[in-house]
C-alpha cells in the first residue's frame, strides 16, 4: 500500500522544519550507486506517474503543488508514483544528513512500495525512469525538459506527458484515469493522502 510509508516519511520531514532548498543541495551531492538499468517498459500506464528530484523534495517538505501532486497520488492506491533508483539514494543520503536516521528509514520504507527504476548513469533521472518504467506521465520543474521541443518529441514518440506540479493538477483526473483503467465507476479516493 502506497500511502502510509509514504505519508509517514511526509510526516516526519514535514515536522522537522527543514528546507526544501537545503534538502535538495544536499540531495544533488549524492553520488549514487551505479546499477543495472532496467528494460524498458512494454507499455505505458495511466495510473504510473514519474516524479522527479525537486517535485519529491519539495512534497516532502510540504510545499506548493508539489505537495499537493503527492497528496493526490497518495489518495489512491491504485496510482503507482516511478522514481529513478538514484533519486531515491540521493533523498534518502540527504535525509540522513538533514533531517536525521529517522525520516531517513521512513523514505527507506517508503520507497519499497513505490515503482523504483534503475536508469543508466548520465541519463536525465526522472525522464529515464518514465520511459523506462512505463508512465504515461511526468511530474517535473525541469525547464530542460519542459520545452516545446521536448514535448513535441515525447508526447508522440513516446506516449510520456510532461508537465510541472501545477499543470498536472490541472489535467490529471484521477475518475476519468480509474475509469479508463478498470471500466467501472470511480469509487472516489481509498485513503488519506496527507
Amino acid at each position: 500500500w502506497v500511502s502510509d510509508p509514504w505519508a509517514a516519511a511526509v510526516a516526519a520531514v514535514t515536522g522537522a522544519a527543514v528546507g526544501s532548498t537545503s534538502l535538495l543541495s544536499a540531495a544533488e551531492m549524492v553520488d549514487p550507486p551505479v546499477q543495472e538499468a532496467h528494460p524498458v517498459a512494454a507499455d505505458r500506464s495511466i495510473a504510473r506517474v514519474a516524479l522527479d528530484l525537486q517535485v519529491l523534495i519539495d512534497d516532502l517538505c510540504g510545499v506548493g503543488a508539489a505537495h499537493e501532486v503527492g497528496e493526490r497520488l497518495r489518495a489512491h492506491g491504485w496510482i503507482e508514483p516511478v522514481i529513478a533508483a538514484s533519486t531515491a539514494a540521493r533523498i534518502q543520503a540527504a535525509l540522513r544528513g538533514e533531517v536525521g536516521a529517522e525520516a531517513a528509514g521512513r523514505w527507506d520504507m517508503a520507497t519499497r512500495q513505490l515503482c523504483v527504476i534503475n536508469v543508466p548513469r548520465g541519463d536525465q533521472a526522472a525522464l529515464a525512469a518514465a520511459y523506462r518504467g512505463g508512465a504515461r506521465h511526468l511530474v517535473t520543474d525541469d525547464p530542460a525538459v519542459l520545452t516545446p521541443g521536448a514535448g513535441a518529441t515525447l508526447g508522440p514518440r513516446v506516449g510520456l506527458s510532461v508537465r510541472t506540479p501545477a499543470a498536472f493538477l490541472r489535467v490529471y483526473d484521477p475518475a476519468a484515469a480509474y475509469e479508463a483503467l478498470f471500466g467501472d465507476a470511480y469509487p472516489g479516493p481509498d485513503a488519506d493522502g496527507s
